[in-house]
C-alpha cells in the first residue's frame, strides 16, 4: 500500500515549511521534527551527512545562527512515487561572504505514514559557496577559467 498523494503533498509542504520559516518561526523542536520525520531520518547536503532529529535540529540551529535574513523559496515540486523533487533558492547573508544565493534541488523520500525518511540536497558548493570566499574563490576562478587560445 502506498500513501495517499494528498497526504504526501501536505507532509511535504509541512517539511519544507521547517526550512522556509526558520528565520521567522525559529528552530523546530525535537517534537516538531519527530512528527514529520522518522526516528533515523537521513539528511545530506554538500557540507553535512547526518541521521536523526537531534543532529538535524543542531543543523537548523547552526544555520539560524550563521545565516541572517534567511529566505527559502520553492519554485517547483515533482513527484515520483514516494519521492518529491523540490527546486528552490535559498538566500541570506553570511558574515564572511555577504549576500548569498544558492539554487538547488532536494530529493525528499517519504515513509508509508507520510513522514520523511530522507532529504538529500543537490547544489554546487564550489561555485555557490567556496567560489564566494575571498582567497579560495579567487583560486577556484583561476583554475576554472577557460583556456585562452591564440
Amino acid at each position: 500500500m502506498t500513501a495517499d498523494r494528498s497526504l504526501l503533498e501536505t507532509r511535504c509542504a509541512r517539511w519544507i515549511a521547517l526550512f522556509s520559516e526558520l528565520d521567522s518561526a525559529g528552530v523546530p523542536t525535537l517534537e516538531q521534527l519527530s512528527a514529520v520525520a522518522v526516528d533515523d531520518v537521513y539528511f545530506s547536503d554538500p557540507f553535512n551527512e547526518l541521521y536523526g532529529p537531534g543532529p538535524l535540529q543542531r543543523l537548523f540551529e547552526h544555520t539560524a545562527r550563521h545565516v541572517r535574513s534567511l529566505r527559502f523559496t520553492v519554485y517547483d515540486t515533482a513527484w515520483s512515487g514516494m519521492t518529491a523533487y523540490v527546486r528552490w533558492t535559498m538566500t541570506g547573508r553570511i558574515r564572511v561572504i555577504g549576500e548569498w544565493c544558492v539554487e538547488g534541488i532536494s530529493e525528499i523520500r517519504f515513509a508509508e505514514d507520510g513522514r520523511v525518511v530522507s532529504h538529500v540536497d543537490h547544489w554546487d558548493a564550489a561555485s555557490q559557496f567556496f567560489g564566494r570566499l575571498p582567497l579560495i574563490g579567487w583560486l577556484l576562478r583561476r583554475v576554472a577559467a577557460p583556456a585562452r587560445i591564440s
